[in-house]
């Protein structure tokens, strides 16, 4: 079983290491490989947590506003790169290897549900050709965000509430959407502890002090606030900074903003495919794919968490990412897993490689894939 689960974590691994290679061969100056991934791959959000990883958090000053971005993988890179010397290199290990880990998390949680044994593979084979793959190998947040999840929604459904909510206060700790896995792991544990036919007192009864341990989780995100407020004087100093330029996100109803996605579209052509109509189409995907599992009586809890996760996500006006922040919404690899279609899934896996292999061609010839 063992060996299983160290063969998964080898090639999720390597299809990361084979994808940074075929980028070098495309796109790199071959002035050697690793000078080129500093060339590639620290473009956008990725200079931002080298900076952060290099010199904290500012008070003041051009770059104050980089306290949008959360701590915990800023600062696993300036740990790492104590080690390996070079920040860019420590950021990719981190990334590459948390990838492995959440490859072997999402196949143990499906052997978990009852997976079959193709549908396990499916699942994590999805993982490997999604198509903002090339994020998972970059110095980005999302391979490490993805493995914490995984790790939490994996210990609670073994009913471990306190090794999960120390993974669900470091998902908190590296990403906005990290605290939505507490409604997750609250839903797991009321139904674990209490029956729906019991009235609300008897419920109340049987709710035990453990319960307690899921108060780490929002702790997380309580600790980022500390950060404002210690560093710049604001409990919620980030929320300014997002507001204003360059990122003026403000929350906004989810209609409104997938209108904005479609009137930028129209308003910037050689966008609109690419970032807008992407988002968009992401969005109503997702939902879909929710609403589906519903009626095939999946899980709840998977489903209250997704669609929590994607509400929350399509808050943010002006939003850039949102394809690459859905990808990283674990439950949906086992929500496609359990269409028994096999045509369906054949199309849904080469949909997924098409686009990985567009929308990473297009990334590092420096287009706006956020």
């Amino acid at each position: 079983m063992r060996k299983k689960y160290a063969q998964i974590f080898i090639i999720a691994v390597l299809t990361r290491v084979l994808l940074l290679v075929i980028a070098y061969m495309l796109t790199g100056s071959h002035g050697g490989f690793f000078a080129d991934l500093h060339n590639m791959l620290p473009t956008k959000d990725a200079e931002h947590y080298l900076k952060i990883a290099e010199n904290f958090y500012a008070p003041a000053g051009e770059d104050a506003k980089f306290i949008v971005f959360y701590p915990l993988y800023p600062l696993l890179i300036r740990i790492l790169s104590i080690v390996l010397i070079d920040k860019v290199l420590a950021g990719i290990v981190i990334s590459i290897v948390a990838f492995g880990l959440a490859s072997v998390l999402l196949y143990r949680l499906c052997e978990l549900e009852n997976f079959s044994k193709s549908a396990r593979s499916f699942a994590i084979t999805l993982l490997w050709i999604s198509p903002f793959g090339l994020f998972f190998a970059n110095v980005f947040t999302e391979s490490l965000f993805l493995a914490l999840t995984l790790a939490c929604i994996y210990f609670t459904r073994q009913r471990k509430w306190a090794i999960a909510s120390v993974f669900g206060f470091l998902s908190a700790l590296c990403r906005t959407q990290g605290v939505i896995i507490w409604i997750f792991v609250l839903y797991e544990y009321i139904i674990a502890c209490c029956s729906w036919s019991d009235g609300f007192l008897q419920t109340v009864k049987k709710i035990r002090a453990d319960i307690l341990y899921t108060l780490i989780i929002p702790a997380g995100y309580g600790v980022y606030l500390l950060i404002n407020k210690l560093v710049q004087g604001d409990w919620f100093a980030y929320i300014t900074h997002q507001s204003n330029p360059p990122w003026y996100q403000t929350a906004k109803w989810v209609n409104d903003n997938l209108s904005q996605h479609l009137d930028f579209g129209i308003k910037y052509p050689g966008l609109g495919p690419i970032l807008y109509y992407a988002q968009f189409a992401a969005f109503f995907l997702a939902v879909a794919l929710l609403m589906y599992s519903a009626v095939k009586n999946f899980r709840t809890s998977y489903i209250i968490y997704g669609l929590a996760y994607t509400t929350v996500t399509y808050l943010a006006g002006w939003m850039l990412s949102g394809g690459r922040y859905m990808m990283t919404l674990a439950p949906l690899y086992m929500m496609c897993a359990q269409v028994k279609n096999e045509t369906v899934k054949m199309a849904i896996l080469f949909a997924g490689g098409v686009l990985l292999v567009i929308l990473s061609t297009l990334y590092l010839l420096n287009y706006s894939i956020m």
